[in-house]
């Protein structure tokens, strides 16, 4: 018994539910057919709105690869940079290891020259 009014529910239900479709339906072929030349008329927008927002989406999607690629250049960049400065502490380091000789020419000066030098009074006759 309860299977049949349910049956009977739905039947009504769906009864009622294509009538307001038929009727809607009916509503939109008759604003069609009334405002037919309006909706000629505003194709072109639509139609222009659409390849415009395809257009912004590949924009986008283009600026979102480049975004990326940026930040892979950047880290590329910070790494290359790192690398640069352990060098440069290596070479420091490798300076700051070596025991310097004396240079030559006027940074060379013996004790024994300098002496005789400053002894004679700067005159350079020994």
């Amino acid at each position: 018994m309860e299977a049949e009014e349910m049956k009977k529910s739905s039947e009504a239900e769906h009864r009622l539910r294509a009538e307001d479709f038929v009727k809607t339906e009916r509503v939109v072929h008759e604003l069609e057919k009334r405002l037919n030349r309006e909706i000629l008329k505003s194709r072109p927008y639509f139609d222009l709105k659409d390849q415009l927002n395809a257009d912004l989406q590949s924009v986008k999607t283009e600026i979102e690869n480049l975004q990326s690629s940026i930040g892979g250049a950047k880290k590329t960049y910070s790494e290359a940079l790192k690398r640069l400065e352990a060098i440069s502490e290596e070479i420091h380091e490798r300076r700051n290891a070596c025991v310097r000789t004396p240079g030559v020419g006027a940074e060379h000066h013996s004790s024994s020259s300098f002496s005789s030098f400053a002894s004679s009074g700067g005159r350079g006759d020994e």
